[in-house]
């Protein structure tokens, strides 16, 4: 079974132990070429801790302060989704250089990769960057006509030249995969299949009786309309999007990075957004032709349109929203503030497809053109029969539901 790496939430926010901090003290002398002028440990996340590396460096007879990031991994194995070789971990490495050289990423000034298994030190030293992320308050128009640029210029990095693996269609981990079936059938996704079948005993979604009559119009939506496969960020959240103080952004966090569709970016951003509705409604235009113009600049291999960007958002959103409101519910077994999202989620389909205005999804060729990425390997059927879906699943009660209606609005 592949884990996801947030089941290490447990002991996410803990403080290193004396062997991190020794390693990580170790890397930063490695790179400061000796004893750094601060070494110090900065904060942890859910798969690492960060250290601050600051030492001198001198260039072109000049000499500077340097001031660095030195991120040591917990599990390096978790990014690696615990497969059999460790290729998962040199597409993350080549995913952070790779964002690193095109400019919309932390510069990297080196990698650690040694030893394997349960022994595997894995390691960046990236640029300190002053800003903070978008993660508290709300996005401002601005900010994600931003962000629109970034997915734009990170897409047209060229597949072939990140040197990572194209297994979008056969993989079912990182989640930025056309393997759905395999994929929503992970263990990890147990509790959120049981919610969603309950959800639709309790509350309905359109006219689906069950979690795979659900399962089977998102997929068919989806495979309506291929999305191209590029290189994607395939985590981009408010948190992992930072604005310097200088104004310029960044995105932060290519740990779950793949050579994938597209669309996969634009969605996932713009559906955990927590602007109110209308704002969303207003900007939605602007934000996928903030991208369409960025991604068309500067000699770009090839053009794409709005219509076609658009199509492909609207026919992979049924998907999305199926696996956010299944991954928020496992996740929010860890994190007590994401109770009810889940929810949200369902209800929003729900309302997507009795809106008769609702754009529809346009059957569209897949792009073929030589830029665009295709899989090294063989297409996952996802004529899958779905785990946990019936009319019997355990029944989790609907006050919390009613609840968070009230709470939010709806």
């Amino acid at each position: 079974m592949k884990l996801f790496p947030l089941l290490a939430i447990q002991s996410a926010f803990a403080a290193p132990s004396a062997e991190q901090t020794t390693k990580a003290d170790e890397i930063c002398q490695n790179v400061a070429g000796g004893t750094p002028k601060v070494f110090e440990y900065k904060f942890s996340g859910a798969q690492a801790n960060l250290f601050e590396c600051t030492y001198d460096v001198t260039e072109n007879s000049v000499t500077s302060e340097r001031k660095t990031l030195v991120k040591l991994y917990n599990d390096p194995q978790a990014i690696n989704f615990y497969r059999a070789n460790d290729d998962r971990l040199d597409d993350v490495l080549n995913a952070y250089q790779s964002a690193s050289d095109i400019g919309i990423g932390a510069q990297i000034y080196q990698t650690v990769k040694t030893g394997s298994g349960a022994d595997l030190n894995f390691a960046i030293v990236q640029e300190f960057l002053s800003g903070s992320d978008l993660e508290d308050g709300l996005a401002t128009r601005a900010d994600i006509l931003e962000v629109a640029k970034l997915f734009a210029k990170n897409h047209r990095k060229s597949y072939a030249e990140t040197n990572m693996k194209r297994d979008f269609c056969y993989a079912d981990w990182p989640w930025n995969t056309r393997a759905f079936g395999d994929h929503i059938n992970d263990a990890f996704y147990t509790s959120g299949r049981e919610f969603i079948q309950q959800h639709i005993n309790e509350h309905g979604i359109g006219d689906f009786n069950t979690l795979q009559e659900f399962y089977d119009y998102a997929v068919e939506q989806a495979e309506k309309a291929p999305s191209a496969v590029v290189f994607t960020h395939s985590d981009p959240h408010k948190g992992n999007v930072f604005k310097l103080d200088n104004g310029q952004y960044r995105l932060l966090d290519y740990d779950n990075s793949n050579i994938g569709p597209r669309i996969w970016d634009l969605i996932y951003f713009w559906n955990k957004l927590d602007n109110v509705q209308s704002d969303k409604d207003a900007w939605f235009y602007d934000f996928i032709n903030a991208y369409v113009t960025e991604f068309n600049a500067n000699g770009s291999p090839v053009t794409i349109t709005y219509a076609q960007v658009s199509n492909e958002f609207f026919c992979h959103l049924p998907w999305h929203i199926l696996q956010t409101a299944a991954f928020y519910n496992v996740f929010s077994e860890s994190v007590p503030e994401l109770k009810g999202v889940d929810a949200l989620f369902l209800y929003s389909m729900d309302a997507i497809l009795k809106d008769p205005n609702y754009p529809t999804c346009d059957q569209a060729a897949e792009p073929t053109d030589a830029f665009y990425g295709d899989c090294d390997g063989t297409q996952r059927s996802n004529d899958v029969t779905i785990l946990n879906s019936s009319a019997t699943t355990q029944n989790f009660g609907i006050a919390l539901a009613f609840i968070l209606l009230t709470v939010f609005n709806l």
